[in-house]
C-alpha cells in the first residue's frame, strides 16, 4: 500500500515544508504545461512518465536542501521552472539536480547527473568537521547519532599512537578518514565511486587536513596490489562496508596484514548484524585477531536497525 504523506515528525521542518509546497507546485506545473498525470509521474507498470523519484538532503543546522529529481529524461526546462517556483514559495533549496534514470529496473539512481540550479554541493558538519555532500554521496541521515558514532570510532582510534598509517576502506565521502586525519593519522581512503573519492580530497582541503590520500577503486582490487608492498601496510584499518559485508578477498587480506603486524587493530562498522557475524567468525578463525569490544548505536529509533562497531586487535 502507498500512503500519501506530506509530513513526517522525524524529518527536518525544511523537508516537511518542501513536501507540502511540492504537492501544490506539481499540480500547478501539470496544469500550466498541459501534462497528464501519466506524462508527469512515472508508472512502474507502463514504464512511462517523467519523474520517478525526488530525493531530498537537508543540512540539519541550517535547513538548506539539496533536491535531486530522478527523471526518465533531462527535461531541464520543466524542472528548472518547478525549482524556481518552489524557491519563490519559500522552500530553502540550495542545490537542485536531475538524475537521469532510463533503466526499466527498480534502481533509484541512474548514472548521469545534470546540475539544474544553485550550488553543486550541500555543506554539512559533524563534530566540528565540515563536509561537502554531492547528490549521490552516502551520508548518515541521523546527524546527532552519526556524530556519536564517529566519536566512538575516534575514541578507539585514539588508543594507538597517532601518526601511523590508517586505511579507511569503503570510505564514502571521507567521514571516518577526516576524523582519523584530525587525530594525526596518515590516511589512505579507498572508495569505488569516483565522485565520492573526489569528495574525500575536497573535504580534506576544506578542513585543512593534508594527510589523506584517496583512491577510486574497489576495496578488493586495492588489496590485490597493496599487500605486495610492506611499506604500505597499515597499523590500523577501519572498514565500513555495505550490507553485503566484506568480500572474501578483503577478509583474507586483513588476516594477512594482522599476521605481519603485532600492533594491528581493525575497527569494523556495520549496518547488518548477519554479515558482520559471518565476517567476524572468519577474521578470528585463525586466532591472530580477537574481538575485544562490540557496541551498537541506535541510528533509527523505534526500528530494529542498528549500526555496529566491532574492535579487533592482534592477539
Amino acid at each position: 500500500n502507498v500512503v500519501h504523506a506530506t509530513y513526517c515528525p522525524t524529518q527536518h521542518d525544511s523537508i516537511n515544508i518542501f513536501l507540502k509546497k511540492l504537492e501544490e507546485q506539481l499540480t500547478l506545473i501539470k496544469q500550466e504545461e498541459t501534462l497528464s498525470a501519466e506524462e508527469l509521474f512515472y508508472d512502474e507498470t507502463s514504464k512511462k512518465g517523467l519523474i520517478r523519484y525526488i530525493c531530498i538532503r537537508c543540512n540539519h543546522i541550517t535547513g538548506e536542501l539539496m533536491t535531486t529529481f530522478v527523471c526518465t529524461s533531462a527535461n531541464k526546462h520543466l524542472i528548472r521552472r518547478l525549482v524556481k517556483n518552489l524557491i519563490e514559495d519559500e522552500c530553502n533549496i540550495k542545490s537542485a539536480y536531475i538524475n537521469l534514470n532510463t533503466s526499466p529496473g527498480n534502481e533509484i539512481f541512474g548514472p548521469q547527473l545534470v546540475h539544474v540550479s544553485g550550488a553543486k554541493s550541500l555543506r554539512e558538519s559533524l563534530n566540528g568537521i565540515s563536509f561537502e555532500i554531492g547528490p549521490l554521496s552516502f551520508f548518515q541521515i541521523n546527524p546527532s547519532h552519526a556524530a556519536f558514532l564517529y566519536k566512538r570510532i575516534t575514541k578507539h582510534l585514539s588508543l594507538p599512537k597517532p601518526g601511523t598509517l590508517c586505511w579507511d576502506l569503503y570510505a564514502g565521502i571521507g567521514q571516518i578518514s577526516l576524523h582519523a586525519a584530525e587525530l594525526g593519522y596518515d590516511v589512505t581512503s579507498i572508495e569505488e565511486i569516483p565522485e565520492a573519492a573526489s569528495s574525500i580530497l575536497k573535504n580534506a582541503r576544506l578542513n585543512e587536513l593534508n594527510k589523506i590520500k584517496a583512491s577510486a577503486e574497489r576495496t578488493e582490487d586495492y588489496f590485490s596490489h597493496a599487500l605486495f608492498d610492506q611499506d604500505m601496510l597499515p597499523r590500523t584499518v577501519v572498514v565500513n562496508p555495505s550490507r553485503r559485508g566484506l568480500a572474501p578477498e578483503v577478509r583474507s587480506g586483513l588476516k594477512n596484514i594482522a599476521a605481519e603486524n603485532n600492533d594491528f587493530m581493525c575497527i569494523y562498522v556495520s549496518c547488518n548484524a548477519e554479515t558482520l557475524r559471518r565476517d567476524l567468525c572468519d577474521l578470528t578463525e585463525d586466532e591472530n585477531l580477537v574481538m575485544v569490544q562490540l557496541e551498537c548505536v541506535d541510528m533509527f529509533p523505534n526500528t530494529d536497525k542498528l549500526e555496529w562497531i566491532a574492535v579487533l586487535i592482534r592477539k
